[in-house]
């Protein structure tokens, strides 16, 4: 008597929560900074070169505006001359020179004298040997003429470049002298109410672009600061190329499982032109999953709470106008119902200039859900039998998981001692599907069966195939029957039943 080996039969499942992973998105938080635009100019009177493409006397920081004289909000009061009076100012820039644009309420016809105030170390104050460019302009024949001049602070330490926060109201108690004259433009003017000018990066001692405070001023003299009449901040308060570190974060998937690797990705971005030094980021991981690894491009990701899982990203230096990146490994942890984990970076320190903290933070949520777990129970009516004998097969499948699943299919390989029996329950059903307590929610599909070994499952059962008696099959190798619909979790369960004979 030969006894009869079966192999015990497999399992091909995938959980519920991947089919929808094409469907979700990813949730991104943590606004940018305006993109400011860099362009070159000439210097002709004409302002299309500012309007050309994209606008920069509409781009958000690259303008500022002030109020009109004896207008509520113009907190230098009655300027008594119109044609001094300030309304808006943009800026660009290229490798060379910075480039200003300057408009007046009215009176197009007036001599005017502006003044740029430029505190090049950042400090927001203006320090003795800082420089204060001066553009005389004629509204009657538009010409320019400009100068640079050496400021002399009133305190020590430096004076401020504004009062309570605005430039509009306050004059600069500094002097300037040492005036060096640069270059004169004829129309440097449009309509008499537009002006435009340049200034080298050389000759404030600079190699390119850099973040800088800015004030500006007007008056009808070089007599400083008695005859200043009006004022106003530059752009971002009195900030050109305002100084701003953001932090944003991804995930590279949005719903996962609680077996499923993925991960986050944190980049800071310096959008200034100076570096910043010792920044410090904190990035906690949720409860709901799990820490794997990490990788940065810069500076090191430690553990500052000593449990074991870092939290702390530091950059010792990132240049102006560059990225760095955090990668963190990580997988969902063991959940028994699907969870919305939130993951949020955030800026703790630094030393530089970041003038917008309102990107100092970034978010991303991924979806943690509970994964499916089948175990398999297979069982035979004989644990020996004799050629001829039939055996009943029943197979138990159970989900011990918390997390549903779909896409079951269940796989036996038969052992070559038998052939399959083909309508053990009826013309052309040969395997049973019968549910347990708690049931599993499947039905049983289309049972397909193969001869060569489980390659396809193309074959189709002949009765008496391969020598097996009438109602067998004995060319049948291997058995794979699908289950329609999803499977509960906690302890769902089904069984499959075959017949075959022992040969």
């Amino acid at each position: 008597m030969t006894p009869c080996r079966t192999a015990p039969m497999s399992l091909s499942r995938r959980p519920l929560m991947n089919a929808l992973l094409l469907l979700a998105s990813l949730l991104l938080a943590g606004a940018a900074q305006a993109a400011l635009i860099t362009r070159t100019i000439t210097i002709d009177g004409s302002f299309t070169d500012w309007t050309s493409g994209t606008n920069i006397l509409t781009n958000a920081d690259q303008i500022s505006s002030d109020c009109q004289s004896a207008t509520a909000c113009e907190r230098d009061g009655s300027l008594g001359s119109a044609g001094r009076d300030l309304k808006g100012f943009a800026f660009t820039w290229d490798n060379t020179n910075l480039y200003f644009y300057l408009e007046r309420w009215n009176n197009a016809s007036n001599v005017t004298d502006w003044w740029f105030y430029m505190d090049t170390s950042g400090d927001q104050k203006m320090n003795t040997g800082e420089r204060v460019m001066r553009v005389k302009w004629s509204g009657s024949n538009r010409n320019t003429d400009v100068s640079l001049y050496t400021y002399t602070a009133a305190v020590t330490g430096g004076d401020v470049l504004t009062s309570g926060g605005f430039s509009d109201g306050y004059r600069m108690p500094g002097t300037v002298g040492g005036e060096t004259a640069l270059y004169s433009a004829t129309g440097g003017g449009s309509t008499g109410l537009q002006m435009e000018a340049r200034l080298a990066w050389s000759a404030l001692g600079l190699s390119g672009p850099t973040n800088m405070g800015f004030h500006i001023s007007s008056s009808n003299g070089g007599n400083l600061p008695g005859n200043i009449i009006d004022n106003m901040d530059g752009p971002s308060g009195n900030q050109l190329f305002p100084g701003d570190l953001q932090v944003e974060k991804t995930a590279s998937a949005s719903l996962v499982t609680s077996s499923s690797t993925f991960s986050y990705t944190v980049t800071l971005r310096n959008l200034g032109f100076n570096a910043a030094t010792s920044v410090i980021i904190s990035d906690v991981l949720p409860p709901d999953v799990v820490y794997l690894s990490h990788s940065a491009s810069a500076g090191t990701f430690t553990d500052s709470n000593a449990n074991g899982i870092p939290d702390r990203w530091t950059v010792a230096s990132l240049a102006g106008q560059a990225d760095a990146t955090l990668t963190l490994t990580a997988r969902g942890a063991s959940v028994t119902a699907s969870v919305v984990s939130t993951n949020t970076a955030s800026l703790v320190s630094y030393t530089g200039l970041n003038q917008s903290t309102s990107n100092d933070s970034a978010s991303v949520n991924v979806t943690v859900a509970p994964t499916p777990q089948l175990t398999t129970v297979k069982t035979s009516s004989s644990a020996t039998a004799n050629p001829g004998q039939v055996i009943r097969y029943r197979v138990y499948i159970s989900n011990i998981g918390f997390g549903v699943a779909s896409t079951v299919i269940a796989i036996d390989n038969l052992s070559p001692f038998t052939a399959f029996r083909l309508d053990t329950f009826g013309a052309g059903q040969g395997v049973q599907l019968s549910q347990g307590t708690p049931g599993s929610g499947l039905t049983l599909g289309t049972v397909q069966y193969s001869n060569d070994g489980g390659a396809t499952y193309l074959y189709t059962p002949v009765s008496a195939a391969g020598g097996a008696p009438a109602g067998y099959d004995a060319n049948i190798t291997h058995v794979r029957v699908p289950l329609s619909g999803t499977m509960a979790g906690q302890g769902a369960n089904f069984w499959l039943e075959y017949d075959a004979v022992v040969r």
